[in-house]
Protein backbone atom coordinates (compact mmCIF):
# COMPACT_ATOMS: atom_id res chain seq x y z
CA UNK A 1 0.00 0.00 0.00
CA UNK A 2 1.33 3.42 -0.52
CA UNK A 3 2.19 5.61 1.87
CA UNK A 4 -0.35 8.67 2.32
CA UNK A 5 0.15 12.04 0.16
CA UNK A 6 0.46 15.04 2.10
CA UNK A 7 -2.45 17.31 1.42
CA UNK A 8 -1.91 21.17 2.34
CA UNK A 9 -5.04 22.39 4.51
CA UNK A 10 -6.88 24.72 2.20
CA UNK A 11 -7.75 27.85 3.54
CA UNK A 12 -10.41 30.30 2.42
CA UNK A 13 -11.11 33.82 4.17
CA UNK A 14 -9.00 35.45 6.46
CA UNK A 15 -6.49 34.12 9.06
CA UNK A 16 -7.66 33.96 12.32
CA UNK A 17 -5.76 33.53 14.99
CA UNK A 18 -8.16 33.19 17.96
CA UNK A 19 -9.68 34.87 20.07
CA UNK A 20 -7.12 37.97 21.89
CA UNK A 21 -5.69 37.14 25.24
CA UNK A 22 -6.16 40.25 27.03
CA UNK A 23 -3.56 39.86 29.45
CA UNK A 24 0.16 39.39 30.79
CA UNK A 25 1.25 35.95 32.29
CA UNK A 26 3.90 34.52 34.24
CA UNK A 27 3.74 30.84 34.49
CA UNK A 28 6.84 28.88 36.96
CA UNK A 29 6.52 25.27 35.99
CA UNK A 30 4.78 24.67 32.67
CA UNK A 31 3.63 20.69 32.10
CA UNK A 32 5.61 19.43 29.44
CA UNK A 33 5.16 16.05 28.45
CA UNK A 34 7.96 13.71 28.87
CA UNK A 35 11.12 14.62 30.17
CA UNK A 36 13.35 17.78 29.67
CA UNK A 37 17.14 16.78 29.53
CA UNK A 38 18.46 18.85 32.83
CA UNK A 39 21.68 20.11 30.75
CA UNK A 40 18.89 21.60 28.24
CA UNK A 41 19.49 25.29 28.92
CA UNK A 42 18.31 28.40 26.84
CA UNK A 43 15.45 30.95 26.12
CA UNK A 44 13.17 30.90 23.34
CA UNK A 45 11.54 34.07 22.38
CA UNK A 46 7.97 34.84 20.06
CA UNK A 47 6.10 37.95 19.24
CA UNK A 48 2.94 38.43 17.47
CA UNK A 49 -0.41 39.71 17.90
CA UNK A 50 -2.34 40.03 20.87
CA UNK A 51 -5.64 42.49 21.12
CA UNK A 52 -5.77 44.49 24.20
CA UNK A 53 -8.92 45.65 23.02
CA UNK A 54 -11.37 43.69 20.03
CA UNK A 55 -11.32 44.53 17.19
CA UNK A 56 -13.46 47.99 16.14
CA UNK A 57 -14.01 46.27 12.63
CA UNK A 58 -14.99 43.11 12.31
CA UNK A 59 -13.26 42.09 8.92
CA UNK A 60 -9.57 44.01 10.38
CA UNK A 61 -6.09 41.84 10.10
CA UNK A 62 -5.40 40.15 12.85
CA UNK A 63 -1.87 41.47 12.12
CA UNK A 64 -3.28 44.58 13.66
CA UNK A 65 -2.80 43.36 17.23
CA UNK A 66 -0.74 45.05 20.04
CA UNK A 67 2.93 43.04 20.02
CA UNK A 68 3.07 40.63 22.81
CA UNK A 69 6.57 39.32 23.74
CA UNK A 70 6.67 35.41 25.05
CA UNK A 71 9.75 34.07 26.83
CA UNK A 72 10.41 30.40 27.44
CA UNK A 73 13.13 29.96 29.67
CA UNK A 74 14.32 26.29 29.98
CA UNK A 75 16.63 25.16 32.72
CA UNK A 76 17.20 22.30 35.62
CA UNK A 77 14.69 20.15 33.91
CA UNK A 78 11.93 22.54 33.89
CA UNK A 79 10.51 25.47 31.64
CA UNK A 80 9.04 29.20 32.67
CA UNK A 81 6.66 31.10 30.75
CA UNK A 82 6.40 35.01 30.53
CA UNK A 83 4.32 36.93 28.44
CA UNK A 84 4.03 41.06 28.34
CA UNK A 85 2.77 43.52 26.32
CA UNK A 86 5.72 45.75 24.11
CA UNK A 87 4.58 49.15 25.51
CA UNK A 88 3.79 51.10 22.67
CA UNK A 89 2.32 54.28 22.43
CA UNK A 90 -0.74 53.04 21.29
CA UNK A 91 -0.90 50.19 23.95
CA UNK A 92 -0.94 52.97 26.42
CA UNK A 93 -3.10 55.37 24.89
CA UNK A 94 -5.85 52.74 24.66
CA UNK A 95 -5.21 51.63 28.43
CA UNK A 96 -6.01 55.09 29.18
CA UNK A 97 -9.08 55.13 27.07
CA UNK A 98 -9.82 51.89 28.13
CA UNK A 99 -11.13 51.06 24.21
CA UNK A 100 -9.78 50.61 21.20
CA UNK A 101 -9.04 53.40 19.11
CA UNK A 102 -7.10 52.69 16.39
CA UNK A 103 -9.30 51.22 13.14
CA UNK A 104 -8.24 49.19 10.23
CA UNK A 105 -4.77 47.53 9.62
CA UNK A 106 -2.41 50.74 8.93
CA UNK A 107 -5.45 52.78 7.66
CA UNK A 108 -4.79 56.04 9.97
CA UNK A 109 -8.41 57.33 8.61
CA UNK A 110 -10.10 54.75 10.35
CA UNK A 111 -9.51 55.80 13.63
CA UNK A 112 -10.87 57.95 16.24
CA UNK A 113 -9.78 61.56 16.02
CA UNK A 114 -8.13 61.41 19.46
CA UNK A 115 -5.35 58.92 18.32
CA UNK A 116 -4.64 60.88 15.54
CA UNK A 117 -1.55 61.82 16.10
CA UNK A 118 -0.51 58.30 17.93
CA UNK A 119 1.63 56.14 15.65
CA UNK A 120 0.33 53.11 14.62
CA UNK A 121 2.94 50.51 15.15
CA UNK A 122 2.15 47.63 17.08
CA UNK A 123 5.88 45.86 17.45
CA UNK A 124 4.11 42.62 16.45
CA UNK A 125 5.69 40.65 13.76
CA UNK A 126 9.63 39.64 14.97
CA UNK A 127 11.87 39.51 17.67
CA UNK A 128 15.72 39.77 17.20
CA UNK A 129 18.61 39.58 19.61
CA UNK A 130 21.36 41.77 18.09
CA UNK A 131 24.14 44.00 19.58
CA UNK A 132 23.07 43.00 23.54
CA UNK A 133 19.34 44.57 22.84
CA UNK A 134 16.29 42.14 22.41
CA UNK A 135 14.35 44.28 19.59
CA UNK A 136 10.37 43.90 18.71
CA UNK A 137 10.08 44.52 15.31
CA UNK A 138 7.29 45.69 12.54
CA UNK A 139 7.59 47.45 9.41
CA UNK A 140 6.40 50.50 10.02
CA UNK A 141 7.96 51.66 12.85
CA UNK A 142 11.60 51.63 14.82
CA UNK A 143 12.28 48.92 16.47
CA UNK A 144 11.46 48.65 20.56
CA UNK A 145 14.02 47.68 22.81
CA UNK A 146 12.91 44.84 25.10
CA UNK A 147 14.33 43.46 28.50
CA UNK A 148 15.82 40.31 27.94
CA UNK A 149 14.90 38.98 31.45
CA UNK A 150 11.57 40.94 32.95
CA UNK A 151 10.35 41.63 29.09
CA UNK A 152 9.66 45.26 29.88
CA UNK A 153 10.07 47.32 27.39
CA UNK A 154 12.62 50.01 27.19
CA UNK A 155 11.48 52.00 24.50
CA UNK A 156 12.12 52.87 20.47
CA UNK A 157 15.50 52.09 19.60
CA UNK A 158 17.53 53.81 17.22
CA UNK A 159 20.97 52.24 17.87
CA UNK A 160 22.38 54.92 19.24
CA UNK A 161 21.29 57.76 16.72
CA UNK A 162 22.01 55.68 13.71
CA UNK A 163 18.32 55.00 12.13
CA UNK A 164 17.58 58.23 10.66
CA UNK A 165 14.12 56.33 8.84
CA UNK A 166 10.64 56.04 10.30
CA UNK A 167 10.23 52.76 10.00
CA UNK A 168 12.55 49.61 9.97
CA UNK A 169 12.44 46.20 8.31
CA UNK A 170 10.75 43.48 10.93
CA UNK A 171 13.36 41.05 9.13
CA UNK A 172 17.06 42.14 9.43
CA UNK A 173 20.01 40.08 8.54
CA UNK A 174 23.33 39.42 9.48
CA UNK A 175 26.85 39.60 7.79
CA UNK A 176 28.10 36.46 8.75
CA UNK A 177 31.84 38.22 8.31
CA UNK A 178 31.56 41.57 10.28
CA UNK A 179 28.03 40.65 12.43
CA UNK A 180 26.89 43.93 11.56
CA UNK A 181 23.13 44.27 10.60
CA UNK A 182 21.67 44.63 6.97
CA UNK A 183 17.86 46.49 7.41
CA UNK A 184 15.56 48.75 5.49
CA UNK A 185 13.02 51.08 5.70
CA UNK A 186 10.31 51.53 3.38
CA UNK A 187 7.75 54.79 3.62
CA UNK A 188 11.13 56.00 5.26
CA UNK A 189 9.75 59.17 5.73
CA UNK A 190 6.36 58.34 7.10
CA UNK A 191 3.14 57.55 5.86
CA UNK A 192 2.88 57.17 2.28
CA UNK A 193 5.93 58.07 1.81
CA UNK A 194 8.26 56.78 -1.51
CA UNK A 195 11.61 56.68 0.42
CA UNK A 196 13.73 53.61 0.89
Amino acid sequence: MPAPRFEPERRTGPISFGPPLRFEADIYDCEAEGTIPDTLRGTFYRVGPNRQYPARYKDDSPFNGDGMVSMFRIADGHVQFKCRWVRTARLIAEQEARRALFGLYRNQYTNFPEARDIPLYTANTHIYFHGGKLLALKEDGPPFAIDPHTLETEGLWDFNGALTSATFTAHPKIDIHTGEMLAFGYEAKGDATRDI
